[in-house]
């Protein structure tokens, strides 16, 4: 988890692809069904929650992105993407073995 912790403090969008979205912009860069969502709860004064969806594939290797309920596409890069894809691969790892108990 510190590592996904680290990875999305330090995320930056490459570009804003498009200003006040809609639905049918939404579905077309794969929000209506993502490829992953990350939600996240903000330790502040008003705990904050938000949700990162990533959608499909860009030209360059990389992913649209938005957050849910905001009117922004993004797309972050091509290592952002690799990076994220990596830490879903070795997460149930750094947890250690799972046991079963009867």
């Amino acid at each position: 988890l510190q590592a996904w912790a680290a990875l999305l403090g330090n995320w930056r969008a490459e570009r804003v692809v498009r200003l006040g979205a809609g639905a049918q912009d939404a579905a077309a860069f794969g929000m209506g069904e993502p490829f992953l969502e990350i939600t996240v709860d903000v330790d502040s004064e008003a705990v904050v929650r938000q949700t990162v969806l990533i959608g499909r594939p860009s030209a360059n290797g990389g992913r649209y992105a938005a957050v849910r309920g905001h009117d922004v596409i993004y797309e972050i890069p091509a290592e952002t993407v690799i990076l994220l894809e990596r830490h879903l691969a070795t997460a149930p790892h750094e947890r250690g073995p799972v046991v079963n108990e009867r």
